[in-house]
């Protein structure tokens, strides 16, 4: 398999703790970068099947924003936080607009180990307008399905 250089900067303790781990830190980003893709997509199939639609459309509504923005600030999953959030300073409303059970979406997120949160959060981010919300939506509902094309971060949004 053909190799290509990424050039990423990185903090100097993420750097030190790949130094310490792999005995790089290039070998530690290597195998980093080669091994996100499939544990993102077997993560990604771990959570397909567990959120309504409505529930969805209320986690896409309340994290409206895109990958740029994500990844500006430090990348941790804010997804519970915000729809805990969304919940307590609109009471009723996020209920109402998407027909959801705020008790029952709130014991769903809380279950997400911190790595499926994380995962859910760039699902968010790459959601294409452009596709439309059924269309996108559904690549989440069917459990254990792979593949989805939806799933793949449009063109416009890489960085």
């Amino acid at each position: 398999m053909a190799k290509v250089n990424v050039g990423p900067k990185i903090s100097i303790e993420s750097a030190d703790w790949l130094s310490e781990k792999f005995g790089t830190r290039n070998a530690g980003a290597a195998f980093a970068i080669e091994i996100f893709p499939s544990i993102f997509e077997s993560t990604i199939g771990e959570l397909r099947g567990r959120f309504e639609k409505a529930e969805l459309g209320m986690i896409l509504d309340v994290e409206n924003n895109d990958l740029k923005e994500f990844l500006k600030g430090s990348p941790s999953p804010e997804i519970k936080n915000s729809v805990f959030q969304a919940f307590n300073l609109y009471p009723g409303v996020y209920e109402k607009r998407w027909k959801v059970d705020g008790k029952t979406l709130n014991k769903k997120l809380s279950s997400l180990s911190l790595f499926q949160e994380f995962c859910l959060k760039l699902w968010v981010c790459w959601y294409d307008e452009s596709v439309g919300f059924d269309s996108y939506v559904v690549s989440m509902l069917l459990p254990g399905q792979d593949g989805f094309k939806a799933l793949e971060p449009p063109k416009s949004k890489i960085l």
